[in-house]
């Protein structure tokens, strides 16, 4: 089969949920169009081979994407021009849609799924009152329009089907680890070395990730490694930084080698802030390293069903420190073995297979046939 991947995301980013289906319909053999955010300059569309069956297309125009699309106009405009080109090159794919404000690809493809990964509406840092509106028509006209939808998590798929009776829960996935080591970088247990290297990764801001916690695991005197992209105004935050390192955006073998030299793996939310549609990818990283995970108390994390002992819940703030040392006391070499096939039996592969069966289903395809239900 053939898709297009409809995103406001970069290629070159952390891997979310739009690279990794990306690589596992790749690894299936099918083919696939990533049409990534715009960028800044004179408006053209560049596209190129990134690898084998996926042709990244990036399209280029005055004003940053941050901006282009919560301006209805421009926005608009923008999704005529880039969708009546994707037409043009790429008439007879199936789109999957990642842009919760891209309502127009109905009008020029007859086979688009919203795949929604998040609640992005009104999550902006300077929330605006109109613009939501438009964000909330948009999703709206989106979800209506598409033959079906994908939702991550149930808080999201119950929203969903107001607008659209054929939305279906995939969860978010692990990644499928194809390089050298895979899931068995290093499978040791630290009870020697000091201090324990707490890890993190993700898009580190004061919106999402709790500064409070942050705080309080470097207090306790445990080296902290985030990897990411790191807000300066979360930085100001942490006055004392001597045991925080900072490793960047990583993506692929590396971010996963930095990864295996974590004790213990963190997603330290604000739940005064977090969203309702929020499900960290971040776990699914950790568990195929094997690694124990502490994880803010977030509506959709008990939906998943992870096993006791492969991940810890803390409750609120003050369950963190107590339970990342029960977690390090409690690491076995079995719990490690487990967390991983847990996370292999709920590989992006899998996944993958889930979301191509239901292709199948509603436009009628297979193998060797391409046609539609419309």
């Amino acid at each position: 089969m053939k898709f297009i991947v409809n995103t406001i995301t970069g290629w070159e980013e952390p891997p979310r949920a739009r690279h990794q289906l990306t690589h596992a319909l790749v690894k299936a053999g099918h083919e696939v169009v990533f049409v990534a955010k715009n960028k800044v300059g004179r408006p053209f569309i560049q596209f190129s081979n990134e690898t084998k069956n996926i042709v990244l297309v990036t399209p280029y125009i005055p004003i940053d994407y941050r901006f282009r699309y919560r301006l209805p106009v421009i926005n608009e405009l923008y999704q005529n021009w880039l969708f009546s080109w994707l037409k043009k090159h790429y008439p007879d794919y199936i789109v999957i849609n990642f842009d919760f404000t891209a309502y127009r690809l109905n009008s020029f493809f007859n086979k688009v799924i919203y795949y929604c990964n998040d609640e992005y509406i009104g999550n902006s840092k300077y929330p605006n009152f109109f613009i939501n509106k438009y964000h909330q028509f948009c999703e709206k006209a989106l979800t209506e329009k598409s033959k079906f939808g994908i939702g991550t998590a149930k808080s999201i798929v119950d929203k969903l089907k107001q607008f659209n009776s054929n939305i279906f829960n995939i969860p978010l996935g692990a990644p499928s680890l194809d390089f050298t080591g895979g899931g068995n970088f290093n499978k040791k247990i630290n009870r020697q070395s000091l201090p324990l290297n707490i890890g993190l990764v993700g898009f580190i801001t004061t919106r999402n990730i709790s500064v409070y916690l942050v705080n309080k695991i470097l207090d306790e005197g445990f080296k902290l490694t985030i990897v990411g992209p790191v807000e300066d105004e979360f930085l100001k935050q942490i006055p004392d930084q001597a045991f925080l390192e900072l490793k960047g955006s990583l993506i692929g073998e590396k971010l996963f080698e930095v990864i295996a030299d974590f004790d213990i793996a963190i997603a330290p939310y604000d739940l005064k802030k977090a969203n309702a549609g929020t499900t960290p990818n971040k776990i699914w990283q950790y568990l195929v390293m094997g690694k124990p995970v502490i994880v803010s108390n977030l509506p959709n994390i008990h939906s998943m069903n992870i096993p006791d002992k492969l991940i810890y819940i803390a409750t609120d703030d003050n369950d963190f420190i107590p339970l990342i040392k029960q977690a390090h006391y409690e690491n076995t070499l079995e719990l490690i073995d487990s967390r991983i096939k847990f996370a292999k039996e709920n590989s992006w592969d899998e996944r993958a297979k889930e979301f191509i069966s239901l292709v199948r289903i509603y436009f009628q395809t297979n193998e060797n046939s391409d046609s539609t239900m419309n």
